[in-house]
């Protein structure tokens, strides 16, 4: 797994596309307040009711009719168009988290039927400002890349101060205004994401049948994406059982207050490797980088077991933290190459389903693993999660789209590609062809696979640019 030092654009330039910074700051507050919304959940209605367990049902309700219905919300945003289906989603999901506090009246079943219908509503910002920026930047293999790398640490950063925000919230001002105020920025953060420039210029893209039949076909069904979703799934469910196992350790060594701050480091880490790893030029193949990664990840986990005491496993956390966040970039990146344009939205919401479903797994088998064996057996567990993750990763291959022979491909309209100083005057696509900013033609590349792949080192995922349809390059801008 290689990359290039070659100076070239970075994170900065990327905000400063016209509509990327309002589309990423808008993003942001919504999945702020989405993480805020379990906690909250769970101390209004344990305040409400007095009961924990309805609490906890209400929650497990929203969340699960949440994570259940995330592919059919990423369709009808493919469908639909994100504009129109964020803006709907996010104000209803709003409005349904504001009427739960009095809803308590209406009796348990009620209470946990509103909690399931607005979760049902929850709107995928992550996964479409994803795909959004995945469109913008199409041209640019290593903008989109940087975008999806800045796009993954925003949502680190949510998932790290919703609960904050909701324990500040809860000292300076009562438990309602937990609800409400996660209420008001999900309303806040979707419209403004549905009405930011990115969206606004996105084209509504129908599915059209092809010669390989490939927009027909469910998004799931390519195989590329499967393996990637079941990848992702171990991965995710390999750092759920570290969350609940580190509070754990920390407890039966007798310093359960040092729990938060061993987590905080291990996201602080994640967040990091997602800066790093987006930063740099790869030569390597993206299929090859997320199967290293994968095993990268089981590995980092190993010195865990090793911890004697809280100190010690905070100086150990941050090896996994470091390499999850590649690992999540990678999954999302590969699932943009393997699916059409029309079906970006479903592919991204896939990645981030397989994620949160790996995570409430780790999360209940880490308990239990906890409470049954001894700290080592238990840190070692997320070892073995994250190992059958790399096993899933072993017949994957770099995606490739078949297009009939003689294609032409056009430039495609949006905002100019982000280019290193001093570059070349033609836009770089898919590392294989080269449109110029006159002609948009398309050139073919005689260079062999191998050799090609050392040639293209641009491109981060390596596949060759004559492996891109016509339609994909028309399609996502």
């Amino acid at each position: 797994m290689r990359g290039s030092r070659r100076p070239g654009v970075g994170y900065f330039a990327v905000l400063k596309t016209p509509g990327v910074l309002a589309l990423a700051a808008s993003s942001g507050v919504g999945r702020l307040g989405l993480s805020t919304t379990s906690l909250a959940l769970i101390l209004t209605m344990a305040s409400r009711t007095g009961s924990l367990a309805v609490a906890g049902s209400g929650t497990a309700a929203f969340a699960l009719a949440s994570g259940a219905l995330a592919p059919v919300r990423g369709w009808l945003a493919d469908r639909y168009g994100t504009a129109v289906a964020i803006g709907l989603l996010g104000t209803a999901c709003g409005l349904g988290l504001l009427t739960i506090v009095p809803a308590y009246r209406l009796g348990t079943a009620a209470l946990i039927g509103i909690c399931a219908a607005t979760g049902a509503v929850t709107p995928s910002l992550g996964a479409v400002t994803k795909a959004r920026l995945s469109a913008l930047f199409r041209s640019d293999d290593h903008a989109r890349q940087l975008a999806t790398s800045l796009d993954t640490v925003i949502d680190t950063a949510a998932l790290m101060g919703g609960p904050a925000l909701a324990g500040l919230i809860v000292s300076v001002a009562s438990v309602e205004a937990t609800l409400e105020t996660a209420a008001a920025l999900i309303i806040l953060g979707s419209i403004g994401t549905s009405v930011a420039a990115p969206m606004r210029r996105q084209r509504r893209l129908a599915p059209e049948p092809s010669a390989s039949g490939r927009h027909s076909q469910h998004v799931i069904t390519q195989p590329v994406l499967r393996q990637t979703v079941i990848a992702m799934c171990f991965a995710g469910a390999a750092i759920g059982a570290v969350e609940v196992i580190v509070p754990a350790f920390a407890i039966r060594h007798h310093d359960p207050g040092g729990s938060g701050a061993v987590l905080a480091i291990l996201f602080g880490a994640s967040a990091l490797g997602a800066l790093l790893y987006g930063r740099r030029r790869w030569i390597s193949t993206l299929a090859r980088r997320y199967r290293v990664l994968t095993v990268c990840l089981a590995a980092s986990l190993i010195p865990l077991a090793l911890a004697s005491d809280v100190t010690v496993l905070a100086v150990l956390i941050p090896l996994p933290g470091l390499v999850f966040g590649p690992v999540l970039i990678s999954a999302f990146l590969l699932a943009q190459q393997s699916s059409a344009a029309s079906q970006q939205n479903q592919a991204n919401t896939w990645i981030a389903t397989g994620n949160t479903a790996g995570a409430a797994l780790g999360l209940a088998l880490g308990g239990l693993v906890a409470d049954k064996t001894s700290l080592t057996a238990a840190l070692l567990s997320p070892v073995l999660l994250a190992a059958a993750g790399a096993i899933a990763t072993m017949r994957l291959t770099s995606p490739t789209i078949e297009i009939p022979a003689g294609s032409h491909v056009p430039a495609a309209p949006g905002p100019a590609p982000l280019r290193e100083a001093g570059g070349p005057a033609g836009v770089q696509v898919g590392g294989g062809a080269v449109l110029d900013d006159n002609a948009g033609a398309q050139d073919e590349d005689p260079v062999g696979d191998r050799d090609h792949e050392q040639a293209v080192g641009d491109d981060p995922g390596g596949v060759p640019g004559e492996d891109r349809t016509q339609r994909d390059l028309d399609e996502a801008l």
